[in-house]
């Protein structure tokens, strides 16, 4: 079984991105999800591709629009 990657929650995404940047960690795919959470994303020392999300008060997480019934 693979998987395509996990997620890290995280407050404040901006100001993580360039902590990591500060330390040579390169950041790709910066945006606006299709939940609408801010991502970001990373690859650690073997490749694993990690995604970096912080939520917003328009997530659909917080909204409940993925749960509403059409």
């Amino acid at each position: 079984m693979r998987y395509n990657h996990f997620c890290f929650q995280v407050e404040n995404i901006e100001a993580f991105v360039t902590q990591l940047a500060a330390r040579g960690v390169e950041v790709t795919g910066r945006k606006v999800g299709n939940d609408r959470s801010h991502q970001a994303w990373i690859n650690d020392p073997d490749g694993n591709l990690i995604e970096l999300q912080e939520y917003t008060p328009q997530s659909r997480q917080f909204t409940g629009e993925d749960f509403r019934e059409v």
